[in-house]
């Protein structure tokens, strides 16, 4: 088969979606399928390259004047629109990634036009949230107009957990299909030597509570004089981390993924205080290295198995945990089994495929 992935940001930028569509790419291409994403350039890099088997196509564009580079615009040149229809050529199927976006919503609309089964994926459990309040009723009255014709647009709606799917329910869609955000499990063959420190993983944005987890961990450091809390990630609270100059947290900043998994065997616990969230990818990789969790109990996370959850915001409780686990590190986690058999991308590519090839498309099927 053809298949058309659709996602206004993809690699080089990086992000959850960019790493689910990624890897489902590697899957189909491993089967012999023919895998395209077509994005908006946000990163001003090549047009059009071929990366691992994925052919991508970039479509000029630029920054939304309200909220800048979180939400592409595309420029309305008529290369733009050539090279926009030219990509719907042939294509089998067509999987558009996350709903509030431009180019998502005349990416449906064309395939409905070019007569191509299109499928929408859902990886968000709640409205978007902006630091504006006007701007937050904007994207709620969006939602609940052009979100909700899209998801009626689509023949088919995807979500990346159980959570993402109820939320694409109320904004109108009739069913679901769950295909897990996942891992492969042959990535994480290491053994768990931990070296005194709590890690976090992800964009250094408000919204993702690191400020929550940092709070807390200056608060027990007296308690705890070797802990280490070791941040890996960028984004804009990067520069006010890097002016408390404290020598106990560490900034790692963007690094591969093999390091990422050195660190996690480094571990003795791994924290995500995200104020929402779909099924974290590294979660997942964190459970994959037998590392313990602590996370917010939002979106899709209590659909994962072996996880400690808190509510979002709740720093006494964030406290008492972290403090519980490093008080019993003698308690070991083996989590790597739970991981490899629910959320291994082998596992949730099958399922992919039978959706794709499915008749009665607006049927549910769970990936259980």
């Amino acid at each position: 088969m053809k298949i058309l992935f659709i996602s206004s940001f993809y690699k080089p930028h990086n992000g959850g979606v960019e790493q689910y569509i990624f890897n489902l790419s590697q899957e189909l291409i491993k089967d012999g399928h023919q895998v395209t994403v077509l994005c908006c350039n946000t990163e001003k890099v090549r047009q059009e390259e071929k990366i691992k088997g994925v052919k991508i196509i970039r479509l000029s564009c630029f920054k939304s004047p309200f909220v800048g580079s979180q939400f592409p615009l595309l420029k309305p040149s008529l290369k733009n629109i050539k090279l926009f229809k030219k990509t719907f050529n042939n294509q089998d199927i067509v999987n558009i990634h996350v709903r509030f976006y431009i180019l998502s919503f005349v990416s449906v609309l064309y395939a409905r036009f070019k007569k191509i089964r299109v499928f929408a994926t859902e990886h968000g459990s709640c409205h978007t949230w902006l630091n504006n309040p006007f701007l937050n009723i904007i994207a709620r009255t969006c939602d609940h107009t052009l979100g909700t014709l899209f998801f009626k647009l689509s023949n088919g709606v995807i979500a990346t957990s159980k959570a993402a799917g109820e939320f694409t329910k109320h904004l109108g869609a009739k069913n679901y299909s769950i295909i897990y955000n996942s891992i492969d499990p042959k990535n994480f063959i290491g053994k768990l030597q931990p070296e005194n420190q709590i890690i976090f993983i992800g964009r250094l944005v408000e919204q993702k509570g690191i400020w929550d987890l940092v709070e807390v961990f200056e608060k027990i450091s007296p308690d705890f004089p070797k802990l280490k809390l070791v941040v890996i990630g960028d984004g804009p609270e990067k520069k006010k981390l890097e002016k408390k100059k404290n020598p106990k947290i560490l900034l790692l900043g963007n690094i591969s993924n093999k390091k990422v998994i050195q660190n996690l065997y480094r571990s003795n616990l791994f924290v995500n205080p995200s104020y929402s969230e779909g099924i974290s990818t590294t979660i997942l990789e964190a459970l994959a290295c037998n590392v313990p969790v602590i996370a917010t109990d939002t979106g899709g996370t209590k659909e994962i198995p072996g996880i400690i959850l808190y509510k979002p915001r709740n720093l006494k409780s964030l406290q008492k945990k972290i403090i519980n686990v490093l008080s019993n590190q003698e308690l070991k986690t083996n989590t790597f089994e739970i991981i490899k058999e629910k959320f291994s991308w082998e596992i949730q590519y099958l399922n992919f495929i039978k959706l794709c090839k499915k008749k009665g498309i607006r049927e549910k099927i769970c990936a259980e």
